[in-house]
């Protein structure tokens, strides 16, 4: 995998983590029933961003032969094809399995899923079995941190305390969502309410 990639998805989990152990202190425990996304508490947001974690170190235990997807922008423009209920569901049952200590729990998924990827040897970059086909590791890692980085800031939007992501993951984040809006035929009007000529339209996203 390469080393960017790997640096980057440990420095936004790390940030991730450490963003959940400050909202335990800060927040009353009430607040993790809140709305946090959709249909999803905060406690059932935690769960679901706590699985771009996990995923990491199931994905290092399944390797697979065929190659699906060559890079983070094909993993999303796969996303269509996601059974959403089923994601949700996930969600919730990541959700419970957090426990009485939320923040032990992401911390442990990540020392968990860095001691998978230690175990890669050097220069090594596996092809992996993930949810929408194999991918090599280093880009897998990307939406790893894409998923971090949307649902961190999720969480933040929900209860009021900003998520300072890493500006590395901010800067790979931005480049491969452009990407998928490039393929996605979306280019223009980003384009043009990056650069202050128009508003995106209510409901626009480019995944």
């Amino acid at each position: 995998m390469t080393p960017s990639s790997r640096h980057i998805f440990l420095a936004t989990a790390q940030a991730y983590a450490d963003f959940v152990a400050d909202l335990v202190v800060a927040l009353p425990p009430e607040a993790w029933a809140r709305p946090g996304l959709g249909e999803w508490t905060c406690r059932d947001l935690v769960g679901h961003t706590m699985r771009s974690i996990t995923t990491v170190s199931i994905a290092l235990a399944s390797p697979v032969e065929r190659l699906d997807l060559v890079g983070p922008e094909d993993y999303y423009a796969a996303v269509s094809t996601v059974d959403h209920a089923a994601v949700a569901q996930r969600g919730r049952e990541a959700a419970a399995a957090l426990g009485a200590d939320p923040a032990g729990a992401v911390r442990s998924a990540l020392a968990q899923a860095r001691a998978d990827l230690d175990a890669v040897p050097a220069g090594a970059d596996p092809l992996v079995r993930t949810a929408l086909g194999g991918m090599r590791v280093s880009a897998y890692l990307s939406t790893r941190t894409i998923e971090l980085v949307v649902h961190g800031g999720d969480l933040a939007r929900a209860v009021g305390v900003p998520f300072e992501a890493p500006e590395e993951a901010l800067t790979e984040v931005v480049a491969i969502l452009g990407a998928v809006a490039v393929r996605r035929r979306l280019a223009q009007p980003l384009l043009a309410a990056m650069t202050g000529r128009e508003r995106l339209p209510e409901g626009f996203t480019v995944l």
